[in-house]
């Protein structure tokens, strides 16, 4: 089980074609989404707070208060500038950093298909093909502005959160914009 499902890639993320009736995208989906979130969350919180997470959120019976069900769901905290704020967890469809990552993953690693004739673009009749660049910087973007919303909650609820590791050069990328 993930944290983030198909009906999180929707508007600026979407990725058609990927419920689970649909048998191969879908599947496709389920896979890559399993994939790229372990990464993610290692890559974000270090690797045993992303452990203590997942085994604490992805059960039978989730907790329904606590540090781990805050960070799944989302609270308000007060920021390092002293403003109120609110980290919108990773359960909110159209605010899952998660999702975001997934995405951009996903794209990037559909631009091109590998054959036996080697790697080979999709054609497909009465279609250009475009450059999926601006669709991707804007999408990573925005998940980096929801890590640094995340970032910025566990700095504030430091104590409840002592294995973060806080942004290292192991995930720097993940706080970095991109530009076109």
């Amino acid at each position: 089980m993930n944290f983030t499902q198909s009906s999180h890639f929707v508007g600026l993320i979407n990725l058609p074609n990927t419920a689970s009736s649909y048998p191969y995208e879908g599947a496709n989906l389920v896979v890559d989404t399993t994939t790229y979130e372990s990464i993610y969350l290692s890559k974000i919180f270090g690797y045993k707070m992303a452990k203590d997470f997942i085994a604490a959120m992805l059960v039978v019976t989730p907790p329904t208060s606590g540090i781990w069900f805050d960070l799944a769901n989302g609270k308000e905290f007060t920021d390092s500038n002293g403003n109120l704020n609110k980290w919108l967890g990773f359960k909110t469809i159209g605010f899952n950093p998660i999702a975001n990552y997934v995405y951009d993953q996903i794209v990037r690693n559909n631009v091109t298909h590998m054959t036996g004739l080697g790697t080979q673009k999709p054609n497909i009749a009465n279609n250009t093909a475009a450059s999926p660049r601006a669709k991707l910087t804007t999408a990573w973007n925005q998940m980096v502005e929801f890590n640094w919303t995340l970032h910025e909650f566990i700095e504030a609820n430091k104590a409840s959160y002592p294995d973060y590791l806080g942004i290292t050069d192991a995930n720097r990328d993940l706080y970095n914009y991109i530009t076109f």
